[in-house]
């Protein structure tokens, strides 16, 4: 059985997230909220020693979506185990939870649980909207179980960041809890959280941010992200956080080193790129790159491909192959491979490994009409096996490649509705209820026009 399967669909932010989400919708509403970006983490462990435990019989992780209406929502994605059902791709064996609403000071100062209005929001956050979202743990250990605070920043198209921190000690994105006499806990409103940290960055596109992966950073070292410019550099900027220190992850661990005090939110770290460049239209940071040159690759407005690096050594431009805007740029896990695609349709895939850094990627794949004719490759990311990838198009089409067999598409996803942003996912191995040593069971997530979250295994 192929393991390409639709698990879920749902529209989760409906006519500025005022309606009921069970409502009826009208397809052709224009008011719907579009879901602009996606993200996804696994489930914080929950206070120690607590009287609750989470369910048996699921297995959860977590999306955090960026709205139109300013606003982040993080849903729970719960899906039923192996052992409590017979068919694990069943698409009524998953379900989405919204679980916590995430805004500034000004959109969040309400309090209450419920779905806002867009009336309750002011004209800023309405008008510009929320364009990116990013995860990720805190942590600069190897394992791959639940340790370290989970941060998540976000961008709008006035180029104001958020960021918000949860910690895993409090128990604060706990899965769903049961009572120790097994009876479910009653379902409760979203929980609205103010950012912790709230920044201007000045002439930011508004539309590209990453985040440094803390395991590139190191420990005890300032928390960074990326943030492309109208003149062409990239601003990588503090976030006012710092990486646990001596390799651990979450609050109070034992650390070998001092913790210190984070620099001020916003604090420009460095500046990469030359001004006069083209618009940077994508980012992405090395997943694994330890070395002090902490390597970003930047899709640009023009069709070059720049690989900027810390030190300034070993940086490369590839300008020669794609020559329409560049959306679309993504490492695999172990950082060998790189894939970018561009308005016109074109796929590549750059081998970086080969003749260490001071080489230049050799292009190893190429695909010419990656999506329909005229479509534009509007984004794409890895999958963990490091041999597969996902690009999505204005086309409608969800496309899974390997790079074994670049002639044709592994599996296409269709979607009746526009498709703006794809992120990988799936539960942690030590949260589901199956045994340790289970494979993982990789999901792929995708956001998109009328607020519709859809979710897919990519088995």
């Amino acid at each position: 059985m192929s393991g390409y399967r639709s698990l879920h669909r749902e529209q989760v932010v409906l006519r500025g997230a005022g309606d009921d989400k069970n409502a009826a919708a009208d397809d052709d509403d224009d008011d719907d909220v579009a879901i602009w970006d996606v993200a996804t983490s696994i489930f914080l462990a929950g206070k120690s020693g607590s009287k609750k435990r989470t369910s048996p019989s699921s297995t959860s992780w977590r999306i955090w979506c960026a709205c139109g209406d300013g606003l982040v929502r993080s849903f729970a994605v719960e899906e039923a185990s192996v052992e409590a059902k017979r068919d694990a791709l069943d698409a009524s064996a998953a379900s989405l939870r919204c679980t916590h609403l995430l805004a500034g000071p000004s959109a969040a100062a309400g309090g209450g649980g419920g779905t806002p209005r867009s009336s309750s929001l002011s004209s800023s956050h309405v008008a510009l909207g929320c364009t990116r979202v990013r995860a990720v743990r805190n942590y600069v250990g190897e394992d791959t179980g639940p340790c370290g605070d989970i941060v998540v920043a976000s961008i709008d198209l006035g180029g104001r960041v958020r960021a918000w921190c949860f910690e895993e000690r409090s128990g604060s994105l706990d899965d769903v809890e049961v009572e120790e006499d097994g009876a479910a806990s009653p379902p409760v409103e979203p929980r609205r959280v103010r950012s912790k940290v709230e920044f201007q960055v000045d002439d930011a596109t508004g539309t590209t941010l990453e985040v440094c992966p803390p395991r590139s950073l190191g420990p005890a070292t300032d928390l960074a992200a990326a943030i492309g410019c109208l003149d062409g550099t990239v601003a990588v900027v503090a976030l006012g956080f710092v990486t646990p220190p001596g390799g651990g992850g979450g609050s109070g661990t034992g650390s070998v080193q001092k913790e210190r005090e984070p620099k001020t939110p916003g604090t420009m770290v460095d500046v990469r790129g030359s001004r006069g460049s083209a618009v940077p239209l994508a980012l992405c940071w090395h997943p694994c790159d330890r070395s002090s040159n902490r390597t970003l690759v930047v899709g640009r407005q023009d069709g070059v491909v720049d690989v900027l690096t810390e030190t300034r050594k070993g940086q490369h431009r590839m300008a020669s192959r794609h020559r329409h805007p560049v959306r679309a740029v993504s490492y695999n896990d172990d950082g060998h491979l790189l894939v970018s695609g561009c308005d016109a349709g074109l796929l590549c895939v750059w081998d970086v490994s080969r003749g260490g850094a001071s080489a230049p990627p050799a292009l190893v794949h190429h695909v010419s009409q990656a999506h329909d004719r005229g479509a534009w490759i509007l984004g794409a990311t890895c999958l963990p096996d490091s041999r597969r990838f996902v690009t999505f198009g204005s086309d409608r089409k969800i496309r899974v490649w390997d790079v074994g067999q670049m002639h044709q598409a592994s599996h296409t996803f269709l979607s009746d509705r526009d498709v703006y942003a794809v992120a990988r996912g799936g539960p942690s191995p030590s949260s589901s209820s199956s045994s340790s040593h289970q494979p993982l069971r990789p999901r792929l997530v995708t956001g998109g026009d009328g607020g519709w979250v859809q979710l897919y295994s990519v088995e």
